[in-house]
């Protein structure tokens, strides 16, 4: 049997991690390369970072907490999802009410 090179069809998919919460992302980190095998790219603190690593790595998955930093959690997922549409964005929040993850639907969310 052959092998061909690897193709980008072949790679592993990436993810961005972007939570304030050190121990949120720990167990991020460990729940999606356990389970899924994605490739972790980045790991984000605020919006900044979490806006330089989407566009420098080009993940195809942006796992976000909505209240990340002192910004609205929704106008932030609004502007992530115009600025990289071909990324599906992820939003996991501690926050209860369902309202939330309607709005983070709304905004753009893929889940």
């Amino acid at each position: 049997m052959r092998v061909l090179s690897t193709s980008l069809s072949s790679r592993l998919p990436s993810v961005v991690i972007a939570d304030d919460s050190a121990v949120a992302r720990e167990g991020l980190v460990a729940i999606i390369r356990r389970d899924l095998g994605y490739t972790v790219c980045g790991l984000a603190t605020d919006e900044r970072t979490t806006g330089e690593l989407a566009e420098k790595h080009q993940p195809d998955l942006l796992v976000i907490e909505p209240f990340l930093g002192r910004h609205d959690g929704i106008f932030l997922l609004k502007q992530f999802a115009a600025r990289f549409p071909q990324v599906r964005i992820l939003a996991v929040s501690r926050q209860r009410e369902d309202i939330y993850a309607e709005r983070a639907l709304r905004a753009g969310a893929s889940g």
